[in-house]
């Protein structure tokens, strides 16, 4: 049994990876599916799409590898954060599952806020209050829908039930529980006192394990539907943020990962669980025993150019594409046309509010500095800029607690951006890294589950066998003195906004009430 195959349970897909022993990837599959919106922030999905998804993948995969589905050893498995699956006495799901992108709960937010002291937020849980993360979603499930809330007997992560459904057993693993607001991080434990103060059953949670042990085997009926053989062993995995850490080789201290995608995230390895003092980023259990990842979240960082491309140039990008010429590459490429600095333009990418530092949710986007001289390439390099300012925030969090950043892996489609990576090295004054292959949360969880299996020793040796970087961007001296001028004047301009912001939210309440009323 040398092969491996992992299940990574996205938002929007699910992907599956078969790994040989030596940590080739073999092959690949993808499955697209929908989120649905019910109301105004309202995000859900059946969980039942995910398991119709890794039967599809695993079924695409056997048809191309059917010789190699025989010698699957072990399975892996990632998956999106924070979403909330509610299974009744008989493991039924009750209603679709909350996802993390679901921001209904501010009522919730407030109400936890009220219940457990900063100090318990700071020690125990380590990670701020928000509307995404687990526990808001069960409060509101027993604030809004009290018949579905009576009928919940098991709370599980999107991973897990795919794991439920795979092995017949309940349970989660130390880095997604880390996500939940019921979890303490440093302990890697629940936290009985939380759910006391909340109200909790903690017989609602499931058993917590490190994310390779092995939590049981494929039953019968999975065997059947994914063609992989009965008995095979399950690891509990991890959650898709963190394992994206292994997937590109982040796994000792100095390395952080930047991922620039519609959203972004910076995440810092940490050999220690202490929280950023005024909780502006998340802390999580690694997958890496005794270890943890820091991360600061963007809500906003590749949707800002989506927005310049779809929006304000969308004359510019229909006339690129009647031509067969991609619109991010033509604008980007315009942009190196202009110096770092955009010549004092300024960009804020906090369309959806922001997360880290700020945790404001009524923060938006700017652009500031406006002059005759500016044109349309000054507009795509400021925005372009602003996006990797925000993820200097939390580069600059980690480094004020004396946790180091030595070189940063680039990941997601921003990575794909020569000018985006050259960017991130003069902004973070390191070297910024891409790695062969854009492995991925997936390909992480795949060598997790290697390890477990006994192919590797250990998560660094796996890595340091089979992640390879490819390009290697170095600060320009020049451009970083630029970068640090006008990063701090990124900063003093969010403060000199805030107020602003709020006030011009709670003017259109009344504006909305205005218009209704007439």
């Amino acid at each position: 049994m040398s092969n491996v195959i992992s299940f990574d349970i996205g938002t929007t897909h699910t992907k599956a990876l078969l790994v040989d022993k030596t940590g080739k990837i073999l092959g690949s599959a993808s499955k697209e599916y929908r989120i649905t919106y019910p109301n105004v922030g309202w995000a859900e999905q059946d969980p039942r799409i995910w398991w119709d998804a890794v039967c599809d993948v695993s079924n695409d995969l056997y048809s191309r590898y059917h010789g190699r589905f025989k010698d699957i050893g072990m399975i892996g498995l990632s998956g999106q954060m924070h979403g909330a699956v509610f299974l009744d006495a008989n493991k039924n799901v009750i209603r679709p599952a909350l996802l993390w992108c679901d921001s209904r709960t501010s009522k919730e937010v407030e109400q936890m806020r009220t219940v457990l002291t900063d100090n318990i937020v700071k020690t125990v849980l380590s990670n701020p209050i928000l509307a995404g993360l687990t526990a808001t979603k069960v409060l509101w499930l027993r604030n809004n829908e009290p018949e579905h809330y009576s009928k919940v007997k098991t709370l599980l992560l999107p991973k897990d039930y795919i794991r439920f459904l795979l092995t017949g057993t309940i349970g989660t693993d130390v880095s997604d529980a880390s996500g939940t607001l019921f979890f303490n991080v440093k302990k890697g434990q629940w936290s009985a006192k939380v759910l006391e103060l909340l109200g909790v059953n903690p017989e609602m949670l499931p058993p917590v394990r490190s994310s390779m042990s092995v939590a049981g085997t494929v039953i019968n009926k999975a065997a059947e539907q994914l063609h992989i053989p009965a008995d095979t062993p399950v690891i509990y995995g991890g959650g898709d943020a963190v394992m994206a850490t292994v997937g590109n080789g982040v796994t000792a201290p100095g390395k952080a990962l930047s991922v620039l995608g519609t959203g972004g995230n910076v995440t810092i390895f940490s050999d220690d669980p202490f929280a950023d003092p005024k909780l502006s980023m998340n802390i999580f259990c690694n997958v890496i025993p005794g270890k943890w990842i820091r991360i600061g979240v963007q809500n906003y960082a590749g949707n800002s150019l989506r927005w310049l491309r779809d929006g304000l140039l969308l004359f510019e990008k229909l006339l690129f594409e009647e031509k067969e010429r991609n619109p991010y590459e033509v604008l980007t490429s315009q942009a190196t046309q202009i110096e770092p600095g955009s010549k004092g333009l300024l960009f804020l990418p906090y369309f959806m509010g922001e997360r880290t530092p700020h945790m404001d949710p009524y923060a938006r986007g700017v652009l500031f500095g406006l002059s005759g001289i500016h044109t349309r390439q000054h507009i795509v390099r400021a925005v372009m800029e602003g996006v990797i300012f925000s993820f200097r925030d939390t580069i600059e969090l980690v480094r004020k607690m004396k946790v180091p950043v030595y070189s940063v892996r680039a990941a997601g489609g921003g990575a794909r951006s020569p000018l985006w990576l050259q960017m991130q090295a003069d902004i973070f004054n390191c070297p910024v890294e891409t790695v062969k292959g854009s492995p991925g949360s997936g390909y992480g969880a795949a060598l997790a589950a290697a390890v477990s299996l006994g192919l590797f020793s250990t998560i660094a040796e796996a890595v340091a066998i089979n992640i390879h970087t490819d390009r290697v961007y170095t600060p320009d001296k020049k451009n970083t003195l630029i970068y640090n001028e006008l990063f701090h004047e990124y900063q003093e301009l969010y403060r000199s906004l805030k107020n602003n912001f709020y006030r011009m939210h709670k003017r259109m309440k009344n504006v909305e009430h205005i218009v209704a009323k007439h």
